[in-house]
């Protein structure tokens, strides 16, 4: 077991489950070996377009390795990273709408896909979840109460290798302090499709490998999930010109809203502006055409 230096005065030198990559100064640079364990016919670092390709092992190492880097910087901050309110808000209309006039088109379909969402969601959901992307203040007053660590913030596949001896995580441009259910939503937004084991058991997996964090940690979580991926799941629910997949993602988008209910109706019944949901609420979305 190695473990790294320290840079800045809220930074430790540890030993975690993670391997930051080369020439990423502001990333953590502790490190623990791992046993390899992924039997993918395709190399786990790449592209999630090909469907499905990282085993339940391979899976559940990496978690157990996220897991050990969250333990270790546990109450530990680390300074000059990604404000929390600026991570959780990232895909947010107000984010997107000042970018549209550049050469990239993601602000553009971002835009798109929020006002699909609006027509496809229960408008009292609608009106919830609107109005976090809007002011994502209730959300970050709920995760502030909640015990912090350095996260890596953008834990999706292609950022992530498994290699013989160790995990190596890429590109740490959005780390933030903050409570492991943001990085959990993370990767369960952009990664339960590409999972062997399926999205129920990898909730499953999270919820015992972080149940030391409590509970409230995946109530909120899924609320963080729902603002960075369901305008995704709009849009091709209602735009994408395979019928497969415009029903694959009706259907993840129902699952997301449902799992999101209970955080959803915590952060309507705190003090503030969203209107409370109505009982019950079973998580569906309605055809807007």
């Amino acid at each position: 077991m190695q473990s790294g230096g320290s840079a800045g005065s809220g930074r430790r030198a540890c030993s975690t489950g993670c391997r930051q990559a080369s020439g990423t100064p502001s990333s953590p640079r502790g490190r623990r070996t791992v046993p390899p364990s992924c039997s993918c016919a395709t190399c786990p670092n790449t592209s999630s377009a090909g469907g499905a390709c990282w085993t339940a092992s391979s899976a559940g190492t990496l978690l157990a390795a996220v897991a050990s880097l969250h333990g270790a910087f546990r109450d530990a901050p680390v300074d000059e990273l990604c404000p929390l309110e600026v991570r959780v808000s990232l895909l947010s209309p107000r984010r997107m709408a000042p970018l549209t006039a550049g050469p990239n088109p993601l602000p553009g379909l971002v835009l798109r896909g929020w006002e699909r969402f609006a027509e496809l969601a229960r408008r009292d959901v609608a009106d919830v979840v609107v109005g976090l992307l809007d002011d994502p203040a209730p959300l970050v007053a709920g995760l502030s109460r909640l015990p912090h660590t350095l996260i890596h913030g953008d834990l999706w596949l292609v950022n992530l290798a498994l290699e013989p001896d160790q995990v190596t995580l890429l590109d740490w441009g959005i780390a933030s302090w903050a409570p492991p259910a943001v990085e959990i939503a993370s990767f369960l937004a952009g990664n339960a499709s590409q999972v062997q084991a399926g999205r129920e058991q990898l909730v499953e997996d999270v919820r015992g490998i972080w149940a030391c964090w409590g509970e409230d940690q995946l109530r909120l979580g899924f609320v963080a999930g729902l603002l960075e991926l369901a305008w995704k799941k709009a849009l091709d629910a209602t735009e994408h010109p395979d019928p497969a997949t415009r029903s694959a993602a009706r259907a993840d988008l129902a699952w997301w809203m449902r799992a999101a209910e209970p955080g959803l109706e915590t952060l309507a019944g705190a003090a503030g502006p969203l209107p409370a949901l109505p009982r019950p609420w079973d998580g569906r979305i309605v055809p807007s055409r």
